[in-house]
């Protein structure tokens, strides 16, 4: 352990000092076995300095040696690394969707396929909630792969009421409560015709809260009937205002022609001194 910390000690205050990579990696990779917190923090703030990108070693540390890794230890950790790297593939997961009148479910997936499998671990999982918005990030050692997922909602959400659960295959449950509540959701997203390739509907769960949903089908549809309603009533008085309007417009002209060939022979402005032009 003193050997690993005069080691970097040594490179942070004499930068020349040349060490081979591979050495510095198996001190690093031992300081993480044996739960050396300071050497680990010690070796990661000077690869980030020196701009060395560690996920290539993190996923070596993941693949051959998870029977030894202290798995909190090691997620407390990748927290220091940097967010980007060349190595990581950037990518959105797929999810399934459902809710009741006062919840919003989520499982995530983190595969960019239903059908195909994904990671089984992730790790630096984050989960930030607005009241329009979702924006969830995880990443994959194991694949090199950083998950990305943004979605602006149909609607406000509560972000302090929510939860989340990871279950089976590395998949992650989340429950957020709606604002307004409660409150029929036409889909996930705010554009109500988005559907991406990546988004699933989430039939048990949609099975489970039937009733509820059975019942705000009813009520949207009633709510809809009497929309349409009023937009065909209005657009009724619309064209009926508007055929007013032509209707006035026409016996104003018709009006004003009259009174051109009943008072006037020309139809260009009149001299009132001229009395030939006026008819008696």
């Amino acid at each position: 352990m003193h050997k690993f910390i005069s080691t970097f000690k040594s490179l942070k205050y004499h930068p020349y000092t040349v060490y081979p990579i591979q050495q510095l990696s198996r001190l690093l990779i031992q300081a993480i076995l044996n739960q050396w917190i300071k050497c680990s923090k010690i070796a990661i703030q000077y690869y980030n300095h020196k701009q060395f990108d560690l996920y290539p070693t993190f996923q070596n540390i993941k693949l051959n040696y998870n029977q030894k890794l202290n798995l909190t230890f090691f997620e407390q950790l990748s927290k220091l690394l940097p967010s980007h790297s060349p190595y990581l593939n950037v990518l959105e997961p797929c999810y399934l969707w459902a809710q009741n009148m006062t919840h919003l479910f989520l499982k995530i997936k983190f595969t960019t396929k239903i059908d195909i499998p994904g990671a089984q671990t992730v790790n630096n999982f984050q989960i930030n909630i607005t009241e329009p918005s979702l924006y969830i990030e995880a990443y994959s050692f194991e694949l090199l792969n950083r998950y990305v997922l943004r979605i602006k909602t149909y609607k406000f959400m509560n972000p302090i009421y929510f939860h989340y659960q990871f279950v089976e295959l590395g998949q992650v449950i989340i429950e957020i409560l709606k604002s307004p509540s409660p409150y029929f959701w036409k889909n996930v997203h705010s554009n109500i015709m988005y559907n991406p390739p990546n988004q699933y509907i989430w039939w048990d769960m949609y099975y489970q809260y039937r009733g509820q949903l059975e019942v705000a089908f009813g009520l949207l549809e009633d709510t809809e009937n009497k929309r349409e309603e009023m937009e065909r009533q209005k657009l009724s008085e619309d064209l009926k205002m508007r055929e007013s309007k032509k209707q006035y417009k026409k016996i104003k002209e018709d009006n004003q022609e009259l009174y051109k060939q009943l008072y006037c022979r020309y139809c260009n402005p009149l001299d009132g001194d001229e009395w030939s032009s006026w008819i008696i």
